[in-house]
């Protein structure tokens, strides 16, 4: 799994996949892989030096980083 940025709570993610598991029934492999490319979001904007403030995201953007993943 991808690396969780500093500023991202690792136990958010924990949170987040508990939920697909718990209330979605995802299976392991679908959990793993949307926490994955939360984790790619989340580096990107960071890479992008993208504040986590609402304010900073654009969908041209988010467009962007859809497109690369």
């Amino acid at each position: 799994m991808a690396k969780t940025p500093v500023n991202i709570s690792a136990n958010l993610i924990k949170h987040f996949a508990n939920y697909l598991r718990l209330e979605l029934s995802l299976s392991d492999n679908s959990v793993e892989a949307y926490c994955h490319d939360v984790l790619l979001f989340l580096q990107y904007l960071e890479n992008q030096s993208f504040s986590t403030e609402t304010t900073s995201r654009t969908p041209s953007r988010i467009s962007s980083l859809i497109f690369m993943i």
